[in-house]
């Protein structure tokens, strides 16, 4: 009997996930849930298969892990929409957890912004700027192509809320140094409603003013409709402030805040129609409070999931944050944590590693990098399977988790058969003791006894140390490792 999806071929796979994708941006939520459930089925089908040995070649397919993750960060996109956080938060943690097995560091900088998001909706900034942060890091260690710099305006934001003005001010500048000309025409406004805000808390309204003027009179300028929608709440989070509730109730009532508010998909309506009721409470506007009450309790109705059906109704914010909170460090575990060995996975290294460079440059502190490869490991797993492949991968980070414990270091997976040590204070006759004993140890999985028995099994080891220079970062300490680990991968091959 033919499994159900036994015929979905990868082009038909990755058009549903299209097909779900556009209902998704066209407000279809009902439609678009139906399609990326359906692909995230077909992805564990094949994937089940893979693992009790019934693939046909023998391995799992790139496509599968890409349509998985991305199903699930648009699944979380749905229920954030629809206020379900909780539900929202587990898809993009799922997502992350995804993305642990194959590399697509834009989407995973993009979750983290998602997951930022929805800690900044329920207040929670110094887990919003954690996750932005991260988002952020990925950014920059791409040069800004994975998201253009603009979320540096969302960590200036997080800050803001958590009265860390100055630091946010200077995000917001980083941003204008960064940024291309074009992207800065799609966030300028957005960013120059952050600075309003932050002038405004530091004290300084003229500047304040001044920078709101600029942000009001470029938002109908901004093309992308994400960010022109973070640009009107700013916006009139600044107005709020200051206590100007005539002026904001009519930009609310102006074509572009209507224009959102009309949409079938938004991703800020909510938060919007919350500010307009509060403004017209504060301007004492009963008519146009009952105005918006109504439109809001309309557009409920029209959701996905009627509104007493929602996770939230019932639930005070302050629940939904010490639930979130309470799950937070488990959500965190999970998501840095490679699932086949335990050991870190890619995510945290790179948040680790930046620290550290960071860290080593404040205090002149010396910084070791090793980057190890099992040696033809492709070979290796025609020659006696996953399986036996995957055995030895928790064979090796075994090994080099005892070695990284033994010097208060760090063992990552970065994916496939690549792992990393980080060890600070470890000079270059300390590190080559270390790898050596590493190469050792794990040259000797083969013997009697041993969990790779009558199986050679070795190493090649590229390292980096030094005391970092002002204008390295981790990513530098990446490349350079991975220069050695080249050379000796090339010298083995002319020793054979």
């Amino acid at each position: 009997m033919k499994n159900k999806f036994e015929m979905v071929s990868n082009e038909e796979l990755r058009l549903l996930y299209e097909e779900g994708k556009a209902y998704v941006i066209s407000g279809n939520l009902k439609t678009a849930l139906e399609k990326l459930n359906k692909c995230i089925e077909i992805c564990d089908e094949h994937m089940s298969k893979f693992f009790y040995g019934e693939s046909s070649n023998g391995q799992i397919e790139y496509i599968y892990y890409d349509i998985l993750a991305k199903a699930y960060n648009a699944i979380g996109v749905v229920y954030k929409k629809e206020e379900m956080v909780i539900t929202a938060m587990t898809n993009f943690v799922n997502c992350i957890m995804t993305l642990d097995s194959y590399e697509n560091l834009s989407l995973r900088a993009k979750v983290y912004n998602n997951m930022g998001y929805i800690y900044m909706e329920i207040s929670d900034y110094k887990s919003a700027y954690e996750s932005f942060k991260r988002a952020q890091m990925l950014d920059e260690g791409s040069g800004y192509e994975y998201m253009d710099g603009i979320v540096l305006v969302n960590v200036a934001m997080a800050l803001y809320g958590l009265g860390e003005y100055e630091q946010a001010f200077d995000c917001c500048k980083k941003m204008f140094e960064v940024c291309i000309d074009d992207v800065l025409f799609r966030s300028h406004s957005s960013a120059y409603a952050v600075v309003a805000l932050v002038f405004e808390k530091m004290g300084h309204p003229k500047e304040a003013e001044k920078y709101y003027k600029k942000a009001k009179n470029q938002v109908k300028a901004v093309k992308d409709k994400f960010q022109g929608e973070m640009a009107i709440i700013y916006i009139l989070e600044y107005l709020k402030s200051v206590g100007k509730y005539e002026e904001s109730m009519s930009f609310i009532e102006s074509e572009i805040v209507q224009d959102v508010l009309n949409s079938t998909f938004s991703y800020s309506k909510k938060h919007i129609f919350d500010i307009a009721i509060e403004v017209c409470t504060k301007s004492k506007n009963a008519s146009k409070r009952v105005e918006y009450l109504n439109r809001y309790r309309e557009n409920s109705k029209k959701a996905l999931i009627s509104f007493k059906d929602n996770e939230l109704s019932g639930i005070k914010a302050k629940t939904v944050i010490s639930k979130l909170r309470h799950n937070n460090e488990n959500l965190k575990v999970l998501s840095e944590t490679d699932a086949m060995t335990g050991l870190a996975n890619k995510g945290k290294l790179n948040r680790y590693l930046e620290e550290a460079v960071n860290k080593a440059k404040e205090q002149k502190l010396i910084l070791a990098i090793a980057i190890i490869d099992i040696d033809k490991f492709k070979q290796f797993n025609d020659i006696y399977g996953h399986l036996t492949g995957d055995k030895c991968i928790k064979s090796v980070a075994n090994i080099l988790n005892e070695i990284a414990e033994s010097c208060n270091g760090l063992a990552a997976r970065f994916g496939g058969d690549e792992f990393f040590l980080v060890v600070e204070r470890y000079g270059n006759v300390l590190m080559e003791s270390l790898c050596e004993k590493l190469r050792k140890s794990i040259s000797e999985l083969g013997k009697p006894g041993m969990p790779m028995e009558g199986i050679e099994v070795s190493v090649s080891i590229g390292t980096y140390v030094a005391v970092p220079e002002s204008y390295e970062n981790f990513m530098d300490y990446i490349r350079k490792a991975d220069v050695e680990l080249y050379k000796e991968k090339e010298q083995k091959k002319q020793a054979i």
